[in-house]
């Protein structure tokens, strides 16, 4: 994969429904490594991982991959190995000579990412006012999976059909959407038996 075409180095996958979320982690592994991910994927976990972990893998060179992805599933669960200190605390400490408000070892991977890795965190509910995702998703390519509702449910299904080439009426949409509510795995596996 030519470096031109390269994802960015840090991608976020922020929302809570797992269809959506699933969809958009394809595309992007697609994006970083093509179709063979055997050597070039690792799947680590927040609740099994710290962000040390996480980020000595994406640091960890391959001798079979010229690029790979760390993908980090229930990201939000992640906590240092050594909590680094919060925003407030660091401000204090900065202020008496003690500390600096840069040692938070995430703060340092996204200003110099590993160059062959694409880091992808697949979040749920992340804590966007906290360290380190404050700043983190600030500097990430952030894809929304928040569950669709609405209008945005039914413009994401329609879109669904156009692609596949399904002609559905507005009546038969409205119905479909009634029967089956607002699940959009539930919605899309129908559309899937409609569609066979």
């Amino acid at each position: 994969m030519s470096p031109a075409r390269r994802p960015a180095p840090i991608q976020a996958i922020v929302g809570e429904d797992s269809y959506l979320a699933e969809g958009l982690l394809t595309q992007v592994l697609k994006d970083a490594v093509g179709t063979d991910t055997r050597e070039s994927v690792r799947v680590l976990y927040g609740d099994e991982a710290k962000w040390e972990d996480v980020l000595a893998a994406a640091r960890a060179g391959s001798l079979f991959a010229e690029s790979r992805a760390v993908v980090v599933r229930r990201a939000e669960l992640l906590k240092y190995a050594s909590a680094p200190l919060d925003d407030e605390a660091a401000g204090e400490a900065k202020g008496r000579g003690k500390g600096r408000s840069d040692d938070d070892p995430v703060d340092a991977y996204v200003e110099a990412p590993a160059p062959d890795a694409t880091l992808v965190l697949v979040a749920a509910k992340p804590d966007r006012r906290r360290r380190p995702w404050k700043s983190l998703l600030a500097r990430a390519v952030v894809h929304d999976a928040a569950p669709r509702k609405g209008r945005a449910l039914r413009a994401h299904v329609e879109q669904e059909l156009r692609r596949r080439d399904l002609r559905f009426s507005r009546e038969a949409l409205d119905q479909l959407l009634e029967e089956v509510g607002q699940d959009l795995r539930r919605l899309i596996g129908e559309v899937d038996k409609l569609e066979a």
